[in-house]
């Protein structure tokens, strides 16, 4: 079985994609994939599979290679790899985006529904990939206030990310690729607000729903929506958020949970993106702590941009992946 029109969430981590992802996945039509794998930067430019569409050895060990991951190797219903191979021969010659589409059509079939669904932070910087494999694919992009997701970040133990010089770049870049992406790709890409998500939630489901070519249920937005999700309605580590319920409370912590300077430091390093998506910048920050952002800025800033160029470029090299596997393997043996 083929599922049309693919359904892709995408935005900077921890900006509502875990709450989409529940709320499309209580749609009685969606199969949407548990888990969040980041196949499209880790495997799509690699080295090691460049002559996927030619050779057959080539595909098998990217089978080997994607099978082998938690993402597939841990599913409660498996995939059946040699039928995915079987079905990838067949389509001579194979491209990644084919690979990942025979995976999840089986996927939703195992789960007798009509189509997939995949959430994946981060896959906004792929979406010209996404959309050349599967041109009718249909990519939601979540955006937050920058400020909020710092707090939230923080609230998870994300540390890596939790720095707000760091974080308000990399929130900038997934920023620009949903301005990009939406001009680009305007039948086929949508950007929401998680403000609007949580305050509006029946309009605004309705409205994605319209884009992704789906009946409304009412069930989308209602506690227990689907009881194999066990959805929370959130994926916080606050008390402000009652189980099974959409709420208003994330929208705003910062202003409890940063300091006049962390915040100043957001400002100054997103503000234009930032008004932009409608984050009103203006905030009662004295002038010591523009100060004091300026000097943090001034220091970090060359330090984490060098650090998020030198990862561009080994995303488009193909050797973010082993990069990345190699670090995982030295901290488990630290």
């Amino acid at each position: 079985m083929t599922c049309t029109c693919p359904i892709i969430i995408v935005g900077h981590g921890r900006s509502g994609t875990t709450l989409l992802q529940a709320i499309v996945a209580s749609h009685p039509d969606v199969a949407m994939f548990r888990r969040d794998p980041v196949w499209w930067r880790t495997f799509s430019r690699s080295p090691r599979y460049r002559k996927l569409g030619t050779d057959v050895r080539v595909l098998a060990r990217l089978l080997d290679d994607l099978f082998d991951t938690p993402h597939l190797r841990d599913l409660e219903v498996p995939i059946d790899r040699q039928r995915v191979e079987a079905e990838l021969i067949a389509l001579s010659p194979v491209k990644f985006g084919d690979v990942v589409r025979v995976i999840l059509d089986q996927y939703a079939c195992n789960y007798g529904k009509l189509r997939w669904g995949l959430k994946s932070p981060g896959n906004e910087h792929h979406a010209d990939a996404i959309l050349a494999a599967s041109p009718d694919a249909l990519i939601v992009h979540l955006v937050r206030d920058p400020r909020d997701v710092l707090v939230s970040a923080r609230s998870a133990g994300m540390q890596h990310i939790a720095n707000p010089v760091r974080l308000a770049l990399r929130w900038n870049r997934s920023a620009r690729m949903a301005v990009r992406n939406r001009k680009r790709y305007s039948g086929s890409y949508l950007v929401v607000r998680f403000e609007d998500l949580v305050t509006q939630p029946e309009v605004i489901v309705r409205e994605i729903c319209v884009f992704l070519k789906l009946a409304y249920v009412p069930q989308m937005v209602e506690p227990h929506g689907q009881e194999a999700w066990r959805w929370r309605g959130s994926n916080t580590q606050f008390d402000d958020v009652p189980s099974y319920q959409i709420g208003q409370a994330p929208v705003g912590r910062y202003r409890r949970h940063l300091t006049p300077t962390e915040i100043a430091i957001c400002n100054a390093t997103a503000g234009r993106l930032m008004r932009r998506f409608g984050y009103k910048t203006a905030e009662p920050v004295t002038g010591r702590h523009r100060f004091y952002a300026g000097g943090i800025i001034a220091v970090q800033w060359p330090f984490w941009a060098l650090g998020s160029v030198a990862q561009s470029i080994t995303v488009r090299l193909g050797i973010h992946g082993r990069i990345r596997r190699f670090a995982l393997w030295r901290s488990s043996r630290s």
